[in-house]
């Protein structure tokens, strides 16, 4: 399998990579490289070992070097720290736009809040547009009860004009009463004097008549008919003295109603100004609902002019929040681009492995792209061989390998083809074959000359 990391700026060690075939076998740490020393097929290919894994470490911006934390051959774990450029412009242009982050995230919530109210406010002037409505129903209502209220009360004062005219005609036919009484008793007085003289004849006559009885000149029918007459007289004279006590008594009772008249001539007179005022009263409601009409209808119209602007209102801070919105994306942008530049000034190892080249020192400037370390890692090596064309069909990707180098005379190390380049080397005719093995002790080093031999798959 390719072990390429462009994302690492890692390159192949190998030209003919894109012209290969990749296998899938892995290669076994466990492999015993004497077991296939053993069923090595004895054809020798020569090859040299070359890290799989190489990273040239380059900076992205220009600076001066403040720090340089490794040097040539050491070896760095992956992320490990190699170099500072100076940044305090990069660390205050950071900070300011994260402040601005910061600012753009506040107006942010602030444009959300203020949507919240607008709503709240919109909810506020419907409710207000309808209480207006409401109550101009109300004063159109009122208004027509102020109008029946006019008329009732035009209609009172007639009627009180009616009672006045009434009270005033009682009056009159009480004092004409008074004087009917008081002519009566009069009456009743002549009646009485009448009957005291009638009387008085009588008692003369019958005392007369007495005379005669006893002198045998009359008889006792003539002298009872005479005692008839007083008694009669009498009753006569009793009815005239009660005649003459009821005229006065009526006569004080057509005064006190005559009194009682007056009175109720004057509460009429009351009761019509009482009327009267209560009409001007009420045609000054009238006039006073007419205008609380009017004024219901401005405000009705204010509430929904307020509608209206609380919509606008609505729609300029959504649009407020929205640009809100792209501000704090764009002062995300802004940070993480800010971070980047950072981070370009912290150079970092992409992979693990050994520094064998340092190209600058503590102090001195760098240009953008300048080259500052190269890295390999020799976990796992690549062998490029040459394979003849007639070999070609004795090789299979994933085949397994066995190779010796001069650096350890006494040592096998095992191997797999990995892949087969689909073209031959336009020098020697050669078909490139790639052998990947692993490299737990690091013994093997870039550069180192090999000896590798295929293995008989069966």
């Amino acid at each position: 399998m390719s072990h390429l990391r462009i994302s690492f700026k890692t390159f192949s060690s190998a030209l003919g990579f894109l012209f290969c075939l990749s296998g899938s076998s892995g290669i076994k740490a466990s492999e015993n490289p004497n077991r296939l020393w053993a069923s090595r097929i004895p054809i020798s290919l020569e090859g040299t070992i070359s890290p799989i894994d190489t990273l040239r470490v380059q900076t992205s911006v220009s600076g001066r070097i403040t720090s340089v934390a490794v040097k040539e051959n050491d070896v760095v774990q992956k992320n490990q720290l190699l170099l500072t450029l100076k940044n305090d412009t990069q660390k205050q242009q950071l900070e300011l736009v994260r402040l601005q982050l910061k600012i753009n995230q506040n107006n942010l919530k602030d444009r959300s809040q203020q949507i919240v109210l607008a709503e709240v406010q919109i909810k506020t002037s419907k409710n207000t547009v309808t209480d207006r409505e409401r109550q101009l129903k109300l004063l159109n209502l009122q208004i027509k009860t102020s109008l029946n209220n006019v008329k009732d009360r035009e209609r009172q004062v007639k009627l009180a004009e009616l009672q006045l005219k009434t009270s005033k005609n009682n009056l009159r036919d009480r004092q004409r009463q008074v004087k009917l009484a008081e002519t009566q008793i009069d009456i009743s007085h002549n009646s009485l004097k009448d009957q005291e003289t009638n009387l008085k004849d009588i008692e003369r006559r019958l005392k007369d008549e007495q005379t005669l009885f006893e002198q045998g000149s009359s008889t006792k029918s003539q002298l009872d008919a005479v005692q008839l007459q007083k008694d009669r007289g009498l009753l006569s004279l009793a009815n005239a003295e009660l005649n003459l006590s009821r005229s006065e008594e009526d006569v004080n009772g057509t005064k006190i109603a005559v009194e009682n008249a007056q009175n109720a001539v004057l509460r009429s007179e009351q009761d019509h100004e009482g009327a009267k005022i209560a009409l001007e009263n009420s045609k000054i409601t009238l006039m006073k609902t007419e205008q609380d009409v009017e004024g219901g209808k401005l405000a009705l119209e204010n509430a929904k002019l307020a509608l209206l602007r609380s919509e606008q209102e609505l729609v300029r801070v959504k649009l407020a929040e929205e640009n809100a919105k792209f501000s704090v994306k764009l002062s995300e942008q802004e940070v993480l681009l800010r971070q980047d530049t950072l981070e370009d000034t912290i150079i970092s190892s992409k992979i693990s492995g050994i520094v064998i080249k340092k190209y600058f020192e503590e102090g001195e400037v760098v240009a953008n792209g300048a080259r500052l370390f190269d890295i390999i890692n020799l976990d796992r090596v690549e062998i490029k061989v040459g394979v003849e064309e007639e070999d070609l069909s004795r090789i299979d990707l994933g085949q397994k390998v066995v190779f010796i180098s001069p650096g350890y005379p006494n040592q096998r190390f095992a191997g797999v083809v990995d892949r087969l380049s689909w073209t031959a080397n336009t020098q020697n005719g050669k078909f490139p074959v790639y052998v990947h093995a692993e490299n737990p002790d690091l013994k093997l080093r870039s550069g180192m000359s090999v000896k590798v031999y295929l293995v008989d798959s069966q």
